[in-house]
């Protein structure tokens, strides 16, 4: 029987997490054969050590690429090593520092794939283990995603995701600057439609080297938008309009954080630091930004007033 579907992981510094991870790639119950690549970006903490050991465990699964310098650092993207070893029809994806809590999760999403070859990718609902260690259920707002919903700020959590191998070994690019969660998806909506499965397979975990972990709302504003951006440009995506509602959903973020915090004046920096990029009107780009606040600001006050009301 050949390998149907190749699980790729990148890990660095993930001593504290690795098990967890490859535990959940392990303990996955499938009618056919999987392999986990593993991409260590040269660990200091221990890392390679512990996957090592699982490689010991089970050779004919877990086949490890260690690094002895950090090939990040130097400009290079680091998913062409682990792409060019993929032996899978599909492909599934789970980061070091993140894990699947769901047994079935990949015989589901290749039964999916199976069944509907219009769709390029499955995904799922997933849990965001917070800063201070809650869990938070991130839920889909419906079931079917394109392109378009993609540009316009749709993120799809890569932990979560199942997609036909060929569509992005197609690419060689260098998407160094783009976030993973964007770009990848995308790639894959240019050759068929994006599903999400109403199950919760996998959890999101807010390191102390994520994101949205150590810093503030203000620092988070600046690294999303210019992701966002980066993604646009690397697309060559000519809609305004979707970029501006992209990032309307960063700015309004940062203000519910600055309400949430009293600081009633902490609007304005959202705003210098939307109009600090070159739009090809501002003028246009505000007047987008302003709708979608709007709209952000509404939908939420409706979902709260039935909240109350059930």
């Amino acid at each position: 029987m050949n390998t149907l579907l190749s699980i790729c992981c990148f890990s660095y510094n993930h001593s504290l997490y690795i098990k967890q991870c490859l535990d959940g790639f392990l303990m996955q119950k499938t009618n056919f054969l999987f392999e986990i690549l593993i991409h260590d970006d040269a660990s200091s903490d221990g890392t390679q050590k512990i996957i090592h050991e699982y490689q010991q465990k089970y050779p004919n699964i877990i086949k490890p690429v260690y690094q002895k310098e950090n090939q990040f650092s130097k400009g290079i993207y680091v998913p062409f090593y682990l792409f060019s070893l993929v032996k899978g029809k599909y492909v599934a994806i789970c980061e070091g520092d993140d894990y699947w809590i769901d047994p079935m999760k990949l015989q589901k999403q290749v039964d999916f794939l199976e069944s509907n070859s219009n769709f390029s990718l499955v995904f799922s609902n997933r849990l965001i283990i917070s800063d201070n260690g809650k869990l938070i259920k991130q839920l889909c707002c419906k079931n079917v995603f394109t392109q378009k919903d993609l540009l316009g700020g749709e993120i799809i959590g890569l932990q979560t995701i199942c997609y036909r191998s060929e569509y992005l070994l197609m690419s060689n690019r260098n998407y160094l600057n783009v976030n993973g969660d964007m770009i990848w998806p995308y790639l894959c909506s240019l050759k068929g439609k994006l599903y999400c499965l109403p199950d919760v397979t996998s959890v999101y975990r807010r390191t102390g080297f994520g994101l949205a972990s150590s810093r503030d709302s203000s620092e988070i504003l600046k690294i999303s938008l210019k992701h966002m951006w980066n993604f646009h440009k690397a697309v060559n995506s000519k809609s305004m309009h979707l970029l501006v509602k992209a990032q309307a959903r960063y700015v309004y973020s940062d203000i519910i954080s600055n309400i949430r915090k009293r600081n009633i004046f902490g609007w304005k920096a959202a705003f210098v630091e939307f109009n600090s990029y070159p739009y090809s009107s501002k003028i246009i780009s505000n007047i987008i930004l302003l709708f979608y606040l709007l709209y952000f600001f509404t939908k939420n006050a409706v979902r709260k007033r039935k909240s109350i009301f059930k």
